[in-house]
This record gives structure tokens, C-alpha cells and sequence, in this order.
């Protein structure tokens, strides 16, 4: 769910935009109920959701007011994961401090890989980068960064990226400016 940003943007009435901050929802029967996961994660927006097994992970970045001030991103932003079936997260180490995780996927072949992009609106820009782990989250390895993106990932810009995996291995990347 999106807490997005909650301010008045018209002079003659107030309106708001976000949703609810509930955290993750989940259905085991196609949609028909839904339970909610993670009582422990932070209000923030979930951009993403892998599932393997017992093993939840949430990608955490509220896009909507993070750079607009030049400061970075906002408190929780981050990588999550659950080893209980998402009853409890914990906050991933070994990514870059401070940045958010503006996207999640898991290798459709692998069960144990997942690939994260993570981002850092402030101070540094060039931390923006994608990581891979094949052991269920425990370790990560930087597999993209500024030294390889031809430039568009750099200091004067922020910029965050969206992921996709596909078969054998294979992993797109889109660098949004």
C-alpha cells in the first residue's frame, strides 16, 4: 500500500492523495480474503513484494516529497525481509546505508535469487545501484552501479530504477531520471 504524500495542492478545497499505510496484504485463495503481514514494518510505502517460501521481501521507498528537498530519502526506506512467512521483518544489512529500495524481483528460475535496485535522492546519488543475492537475502553483491550505467546514473541527478527478471538468469533494468 502507498502512504504517497498527504497535503493540500488546491487553494479552494483540500484534497489529499496516499492510501492507507497497512503495510502488506497477502491472499493464499486467489483474492477472496486478505491478511495482513508485517505488523512490525515501518509507514511507509511498499514498492514491491517477492514471496519464496517462507521468505518475504518488501522493497520500502515513498517516492512522493523524497527529493524534493534535496535531503535523501524518507526514515524506513529500505529492504525488509521476513524468514517467517512475513509475521516479522528485519532490515536488511549490506546494502548501501541510507538508501531506499525502489525496486524488488525474484529470478523466476532460482527460488534463492532476487535482484534489488536501491536509491539515494541525496547527498549520494551515485549509491543508486542494483544487487543480487542467491542465498535467500543473507548476502548481497552490487551487480549495476554509476560505473556502468553510461552516465545516467550520476551526482547531479537523482535517479531511481525498476527492475524485471525473466529466464535464465536475465534482468532488465530501467533507469528513471
Amino acid at each position: 500500500t502507498s502512504s504517497g504524500a498527504t497535503f493540500a495542492f488546491n487553494p479552494y478545497f483540500n484534497q489529499s492523495r496516499g492510501g492507507v499505510l497497512d503495510g502488506l496484504l497477502v491472499s493464499n485463495n486467489a483474492g477472496a480474503s486478505w491478511t495482513n503481514l508485517g505488523a512490525n514494518l515501518p509507514p511507509i510505502s511498499m514498492e514491491s513484494v517477492s514471496i519464496r517460501g517462507s521468505v518475504v521481501m518488501a522493497a520500502a521507498f515513498n517516492e512522493e516529497g523524497s527529493w524534493t528537498s534535496n535531503s535523501g530519502v524518507e526514515a524506513g526506506s529500505g529492504l525488509y525481509r521476513s524468514t517467517d512467512g512475513g509475521h516479522t521483518f528485519t532490515q536488511v544489512a549490506g546494502l548501501p546505508s541510507g538508501a531506499a529500495a525502489s525496486a524488488l524481483v525474484g529470478d523466476p528460475s532460482n527460488p534463492n535469487r532476487f535482484y534489488v535496485a536501491v536509491t539515494d535522492g541525496g547527498a549520494n546519488k551515485t549509491a543508486t545501484s542494483v544487487w543480487t543475492t542467491t542465498n535467500g537475502g543473507q548476502s548481497w553483491t552490487q551487480v549495476f552501479s554509476a560505473a556502468n550505467s553510461a552516465g545516467t546514473i550520476n551526482s547531479s541527478d537523482p535517479t531511481m530504477l525498476r527492475l524485471a527478471a525473466g529466464p535464465n538468469g536475465s534482468v532488465a533494468i530501467a533507469v528513471v531520471d
